[in-house]
């Protein structure tokens, strides 16, 4: 990451030496590296939240189906009888 800053000539230059934090700068620019150009680099908390919440929906759209099972035999045992 390298701060830049707008000089009163509207032309960027690197701030030297580069502060700690980005609030001082004018214009932060980064390397692919930095901003990680691949949606699939995630961190094991970030996959495990996907994970989870793919098996989440999984499991309530398998308690739908079984819901909706139970009440259409319901209805065929009364036609039955």
């Amino acid at each position: 990451m390298i701060c830049l800053q707008q000089n009163p000539d509207n032309t960027l230059s690197v701030m030297s030496p580069q502060p700690t934090t980005t609030t001082a700068c004018t214009l932060v620019a980064v390397s692919p590296n930095e901003i990680g150009v691949s949606p699939f680099a995630l961190t094991l908390e970030e996959a495990q939240l996907i994970a989870a919440s793919i098996l989440g929906c999984w499991a309530i759209g398998f308690i739908f189906r079984e819901l909706a099972r139970v009440l259409s035999s319901g209805d065929e045992t009364n036609e039955q009888g």
